[in-house]
């Protein structure tokens, strides 16, 4: 499932993605989450819904729409917290609002996950305290399939970034591809061996990762000269901190290429939509903007990433 990493949104923006996404489902005339006496902010709608749960038999009336974020990416709607300390909390606001007949149906947003017998429990609890037949609770599944069904919605949240399959902190990296640019003369004086790479090793390497002979010449005419220097700038004690962050974004880019390798046919695609992601994120390295790839290459080579067997 795409991560659109809902978790890191500010509270604000989440609520505003489901107001986008009520828009869609309920009508246009759906009316932006507004602070109410009880300190509560809720969405409204009011009218026959456009597609909930089906355009064939729409709910009617008068809709209160919640949103409730958090920011813990593994949270769920089966964890005890959020009977407790939100669905719990709702109700009495909830029982006012239909005391005044100002509520036919309940919808409630979260960034937290939910399957669907933790969706038919906590429903039901809902209903049964509430006497309100048209409830439902949305989790972050539901919500991601209604963003990768309109792209317009995450345009408009600005949710494209978290649409990267191999999304890194990449601050590390550019901060050791700045520092070796300005150290890089004072490395070329203090070669103390050569670094050499078993190239029948990397053909085989090369195979396993899909990388064609056409790219691997590549690396060879046009980073491997630079292999040895980013060596010796690693191992320099004083580069210490920049060695850390090195290895840092290395094991951050080992798992991300493990899961996500199914998305790229072959190996220099990574290298290319890493290359443009970086740059993307840091316009200040345009100046020195070779040495994302030479890195790049170089941790294919020395066997930081990529399948060795």
């Amino acid at each position: 499932m795409r991560d659109y990493h809902l978790y890191e949104l500010p509270t604000q923006d989440f609520e505003d993605l489901v107001i986008y996404i009520c828009q869609k489902i309920l009508g246009i005339g759906t009316i932006n989450f507004s602070e109410g006496p009880d300190g509560g902010r809720d969405g409204k709608f009011e009218g026959t819904s456009n597609q909930y749960p089906s355009a064939a038999s729409p709910w009617k009336g008068k809709f209160i729409i919640q949103a409730k974020k958090t920011n813990n990416p593994n949270a769920s709607c089966s964890d005890a917290d959020f009977k407790t300390k939100i669905l719990d909390k709702e109700i009495p606001k909830i029982e006012k609002l239909k005391q005044k007949g100002e509520v036919d149906n309940y919808l409630i947003f979260t960034s937290r996950k939910l399957s669907a017998e933790t969706h038919k429990q906590q429903t039901d609890y809902l209903k049964t305290k509430l006497g309100i037949s048209n409830i439902s609770i949305f989790g972050v599944e539901a919500i991601t399939l209604w963003l990768n069904a309109n792209p317009d919605i995450v345009k408009a949240c600005s949710l494209e970034k978290f649409r990267d399959p191999l999304r890194i902190q990449s601050d590390d990296i550019r901060d050791v591809i700045v520092a070796f640019y300005n150290d890089r003369e004072q490395v070329a004086t203090e070669f103390d061996s050569k670094h050499s790479f078993d190239y029948v090793s990397l053909e085989k390497k090369n195979e396993l990762n899909k990388l064609s002979e056409e790219y691997f010449r590549y690396i060879r005419e046009n980073s491997e000269s630079s292999f040895n220097a980013i060596t010796v700038f690693l191992k320099k004690p004083i580069n210490r901190q920049y060695a850390d962050y090195y290895y840092n974004t290395i094991d951050e880019l080992k798992g991300k290429i493990i899961t996500r390798r199914g998305e790229f046919a072959n190996f220099e695609e990574i290298f290319e939509h890493l290359y443009d992601a970086i740059l993307s994120k840091h316009p200040e390295l345009r100046e020195s903007r070779a040495l994302i790839n030479v890195f790049l290459h170089y941790m294919y080579c020395n066997c930081d990433i990529g399948k060795k067997k």
